[in-house]
């Protein structure tokens, strides 16, 4: 066993268990530099769609009004992206010491500071701003249309591809039809 690991932490005997342990929705967290190219917003959609559970957020710098190149909001707006839940007063903190270079971040207003920890982590700064990512009505039935759309669609094609004597085989239900379909296009 690896004398490194960390123990696992455990319920202190000396308090009661918890009556009631609720699991929240994993959390995503973007910037700006991570939606810029079609092929990130395509992967933030795919994700949206196949883990509608999961909460994705967009952090920026609330002070720092400079806008990476090629990031455009109203882009995403026309894949289907809703960006409107804005909030304010987040702080980045490191997320573990051995992983300086991950960050979380805590939501912390002036009446809501309680240890030293937190207001160090207030007057180091900066201020984040963040915006929840969803996927619009419009896009999920699109998707789901075309989803549909892919899964009817018959492969009409007498020649089957597969493993047999010769490597290609015919399917004789679907010749009647394919012959039909070859004659009615010359026509």
């Amino acid at each position: 066993m690896d004398s490194e690991k960390k123990p696992i932490p455990k319920w202190p005997d000396s308090l009661p268990p918890p009556t009631e342990v609720t699991l929240l929705p994993p959390e995503h967290v973007l910037y700006r530099t991570d939606l810029i190219t079609d092929e990130d917003i395509q992967g933030l959609i795919h994700d949206l769609f196949f883990f509608p559970e999961d909460k994705y957020f967009l952090y920026y710098e609330y002070s720092n009004k400079e806008i990476p190149e090629g990031f455009d909001a109203k882009k995403l707006k026309q894949y289907g992206l809703s960006l409107r839940k804005h909030e304010n007063f987040f702080y980045r903190r490191p997320w573990d010491k051995d992983r300086p270079e991950q960050y979380s971040y805590v939501r912390l207003t002036v009446s809501g500071i309680k240890y030293p920890w937190q207001q160090e982590i207030v007057d180091k700064g900066p201020m984040y701003g963040r915006v929840q990512i969803d996927l619009m009505e419009w896009r999920k039935k699109e998707i789901e249309l075309a989803r549909i759309k892919a899964l009817s669609k018959k492969d009409e094609d007498p020649l089957i591809l597969q493993p047999n004597i010769c490597g290609v085989g015919i399917d004789i239900k679907k010749i009647p039809s394919w012959i039909k379909r070859i004659f009615s296009k010359k026509a």
